[in-house]
């Protein structure tokens, strides 16, 4: 049986703009980008500036990601607010082999 893992390229697909952080248990993230956020579904992965995270959802221009406190503390994500540009990563399914 095969399974569908997602990966990170490691190759930066966009520069996304950070419009609002709420913080609380969890900070939440709204970031615009120019990747065709419609096809993230609810679960997806991105990696933010180098921190795997996963959409809450989307807009047409917006995905909406938390991060946890061990998250902010352990990479750069603590340091940004709005107006700051992450990197933007986002999974892919890994080519198939012609087996």
């Amino acid at each position: 049986m095969a399974i569908n893992q997602r990966v990170f390229t490691g190759l930066i697909q966009d520069v996304g703009l950070l419009e609002r952080v709420t913080t609380g248990s969890m900070s939440d993230f709204w970031v615009r980008t120019a990747l065709a956020v419609e096809r993230f579904g609810s679960g997806e992965s991105i990696a933010v500036d180098g921190a795997c995270l996963t959409v809450l959802d989307s807009s047409p221009t917006h995905f909406h990601v938390q991060a946890a406190p061990e998250t902010l503390r352990r990479t750069t994500l603590g340091q940004i607010a709005p107006g700051s540009v992450p990197k933007l990563i986002p999974s892919r399914l890994p080519p198939t082999s012609s087996r």
